[in-house]
């Protein structure tokens, strides 16, 4: 898999945890995830990458 990572400023807060979950709900074909440092991870599998 592939993995983008989208580092943000801690100062935009880009994202609420409300607002990050319907994002993740409104795209069920893409793995989002936040870690602990802010940083939102989007994980592409092969065929993802292979189709756009």
């Amino acid at each position: 898999m592939q993995a983008i990572t989208l580092t943000i400023p801690p100062n935009l807060n880009v994202f609420s945890d409300d607002e990050l979950y319907a994002f993740c709900l409104a795209n069920p074909e893409l793995r989002i995830e936040r870690d602990e440092t802010g940083h939102i991870i989007i994980t592409l599998t092969v065929q993802d990458v292979l189709t756009y």
